[in-house]
Parts: C-alpha cells; sequence; structure tokens
C-alpha cells in the first residue's frame, strides 16, 4: 500500500486540526500554557465560527472517504 501526499490529504488534516482546536477543553488544556488569554480568545473564535460548517464539511469529507477509500 503506497501512501501518497496529495492536497485532499493536507485539507484532511488541517481539517482535523481545526476540528481538534473546537473541540478540547479551554481550561483543562490551557493550565500549563502561559499566554492563556490570547490563545482563550483564538479558541474560542475558532469555535463559534466554525462550529457549523465543520460539521458540514466533516460529513462531506466523511462520506467522500468512505466512497472512494
Amino acid at each position: 500500500m503506497v501512501m501518497t501526499f496529495t492536497l485532499y490529504s493536507l485539507l484532511q488534516a488541517a481539517l482535523l486540526c481545526v476540528s481538534a482546536i473546537t473541540m478540547l477543553h479551554k481550561e483543562r488544556f490551557l493550565k500549563n500554557i502561559g499566554i492563556k488569554s490570547q490563545l482563550m480568545n483564538h479558541i474560542q473564535s475558532v469555535t463559534t465560527v466554525m462550529r457549523m460548517p465543520l460539521i458540514i464539511v466533516n460529513s462531506v469529507a466523511t462520506v467522500l472517504l468512505l466512497l472512494f477509500g
């Protein structure tokens, strides 16, 4: 099995990273990090703006992955 580096795999990795940011527990994640306020504001804005688009994009990516492997 050959793993190729394609644009789709790059987009899928970016999608996974953004999804992980929106899903993490902010207080527990930021407990040991010093730049809390700026990072907390960034995570909150990503969560607020990207919640519904991420659900749709994750659903489409899952269907494409199931259809085309």
